[in-house]
């Protein structure tokens, strides 16, 4: 019986560790020489693997406790989400120590739309054009 209870003490225990809130820290940089804003960034799901975050496309970017608008995007068209995408705000040459954490609920955000785009011309000068639209839909 005693040996029974051990056991049972030391399931719970297992459980109770493994339901503890769980958070990551990762530090990103913004190598550019001017200051930018909503700045896209992308990390690739093996990276986050290798910074200890078990099933990848369950975990979210926070800053001071808010959760960021965020997405989860399927590149190689395999059913399988291959990378996090989310925008932040840098400023020249910052970095940033953001939290991610498990993501528990689907959170609704606003309908936002980004874009960036590289034109060549036939001189060889290389422009860029960014827009951003932001959209509320009422269902």
């Amino acid at each position: 019986m005693r040996q029974l209870l051990s056991f049972l003490f030391y399931i719970l225990l297992l459980v109770l560790i493994g339901c503890q809130s769980q958070e990551v820290k990762l530090t990103l940089t913004h190598g550019a020489t001017v200051d930018s804003e909503q700045t896209p960034v992308t990390i690739k799901m093996e990276d986050m693997l290798e910074h200890g975050m078990r099933e990848a496309d369950t975990w979210a970017p926070f800053i001071d406790g808010q959760l960021l608008p965020h997405q989860y995007d399927d590149t190689d068209g395999d059913g399988k989400a291959d990378e996090l995408f989310f925008l932040l705000d840098f400023k020249a040459q910052e970095s940033q120590t953001n939290t991610f954490k498990p993501e528990s609920a689907t959170e609704a955000f606003e309908v936002r739309t980004h874009i960036q785009l590289r034109e060549k011309t036939t001189n060889g000068i290389v422009t860029q054009k960014s827009a951003s639209t932001l959209n509320s839909y009422d269902n």
